[in-house]
């Protein structure tokens, strides 16, 4: 097409990015396994959350989620501080989320923040269906890996 002079394609006249019909299906397919966060793709596939619209960069949202993307163990500080501070910051970042939800991305999280990497594989390991849960076998966990680096001398594994 033409328009003054000048190409204009046919696909940004229609608004779907010249998608043909299966592809605009297969894109809204895609949004499916997001449903859980709100996400939902319109006719055109452009994403949205339920909430009205993307979350703007630099929202509250967005900082908290940076904060507990870097947030990591710090020096003294113990398992349960630590754990209750990667829940209000799960809570923060995803607002509108359930509170299963919340609760995986915190597990997740604090699983990542801890400092000692045979700690987080045991982690993994056990697969802690709550914050409760795995903050205690953390716990545990790092309790046995202290007596074992007294009695030893050495780190070693739990």
């Amino acid at each position: 097409m033409k328009n003054d002079g000048k190409n204009v394609s046919s696909k940004t006249k229609r608004g779907d990015g010249g998608r043909t019909g299966s592809q605009r299906e297969t894109v809204k397919d895609c949004s499916e396994p997001f449903a859980f966060l709100g996400a939902k793709i319109d006719e055109n596939g452009v994403g949205k959350y339920i909430t009205g619209g993307m979350i703007p960069q630099n929202s509250p949202a967005e900082i908290f989620r940076s904060k507990l993307k870097s947030r990591y163990r710090e020096k003294g500080e113990t398992l349960p501080e630590l754990a209750q501070n990667i829940r209000k910051l799960t809570r923060l970042a995803f607002p509108s989320a359930s509170n299963d939800v919340i609760e995986i991305l915190a597990i997740e999280q604090f699983t990542e923040a801890i400092n000692a990497s045979d700690i987080r594989l045991r982690l993994r390991e056990h697969g802690p269906k709550t914050m409760s849960e795995i903050e205690t076998l953390a716990a545990k966990l790092e309790a046995h890996r202290i007596a074992d680096r007294q009695r030893n001398g050495t780190i070693g594994f739990v």
